[in-house]
């Protein structure tokens, strides 16, 4: 029979994250709700004060058609950075830091030794609950706080921190 070697072998782990995707659709949601609401109190603010709106044969008179251009562009605009700020802001667990990276032109790394941390809790409304997301709390030094809101599956961002915590208090 052979020996088995019984040493424990034990791997830091690694984890990233970003907040949930129904936060990024629920803004852009709203965003284009927004838009649609101001855009209709323009051309109904139009017809009010006399400016015409009407359409003749699928051509636009007045200014709707360049307002309507513009309204689109915009909300096209606002969409795409609301996507880019979602995709450039995330959360990372990797040897003995937590991360935060964020910013879309000026990158932005806030980084926290896992061994630094007093309290980690996490919260779960019934959206959350539903969903599968929430809002961790990492308290640290003297009633300092790191709020991750909205992450996927917050027990298991925990989980690893604790988990690389032990392996770093080796």
């Amino acid at each position: 029979m052979s020996e088995t070697n019984t040493a424990e072998t034990t791997m830091i782990q690694s984890h990233t994250t970003r907040k949930t995707g129904v936060i990024l659709m629920t803004k852009i949601i709203i965003s284009i709700i927004l838009f649609d609401i101001l855009y209709a109190g323009i051309i109904l603010l139009g017809d009010i004060i006399g400016t015409k709106s009407s359409y003749n044969l699928g051509i636009v008179k007045d200014y709707n058609a360049l307002i309507m251009l513009l309204f689109a562009s915009l909300q096209i605009f606002i969409i795409i950075f609301i996507f880019l700020r979602w995709n450039n802001q995330y959360y990372s667990v990797k040897g003995e830091f937590v991360s935060k990276f964020s910013g879309i032109v000026l990158k932005k790394q806030y980084k926290l030794n896992i061994l630094n941390i007093d309290e980690i809790s996490y919260e779960q409304y019934i959206f959350g609950k539903l969903l599968n997301y929430g809002t961790i709390t990492i308290i640290y030094g003297k009633d300092q706080k790191l709020v991750i809101n909205d992450i996927p599956y917050p027990e298991e961002f925990i989980k690893h921190i604790e988990y690389n915590k032990t392996i770093n208090k080796k």
